[in-house]
């Protein structure tokens, strides 16, 4: 597999888990529009709602941010990189965390293309 379909393969993986972080968040809107039009029964029952939907939330958007905090640290681990400090800004900065590491592996890449062209192009105006 190549460098640029695990890129892609991540940046698809990254958008599902990204939209389902989302979910509850619509649905936390959807109770408060309904909550402008109902009996006061139906509103104690929507702020119950709420609550939990707010808790759905952040038990997902925690677990999320402690699943990308792993797979950065076993990820760091196979690439050679300081493995802690990508864990760490992984809890710190969620989805954030792999964008920035792919796109900094990305620049990477394309540095060492860049060297080796250079590098090829002084031994041919050696050689030639």
């Amino acid at each position: 597999m190549t460098d640029m379909q695990r890129f892609e393969k991540a940046a698809i993986v990254i958008l599902i888990v990204w939209v389902v972080t989302l979910i509850p968040n619509r649905l936390h809107v959807w109770s408060l529009v309904a909550l402008f039009s109902s009996s006061p029964e139906a509103v104690a029952q929507l702020s119950y709602l709420t609550k939990v939907i707010g808790l759905m939330h952040g038990v997902t958007t925690g677990a999320v941010t402690i699943a990308v905090a792993i797979w950065m640290f076993l990820q760091a681990r196979r690439d050679g990189a300081a493995r802690w400090v990508w864990m760490l800004f992984g809890l710190a900065f969620g989805l954030m965390a792999p964008v920035l590491y792919f796109l900094l592996q990305l620049i990477q890449e394309l540095r060492s293309v860049r060297n080796m062209k250079q590098d090829g192009q002084a031994v041919n105006a050696h050689n030639g």
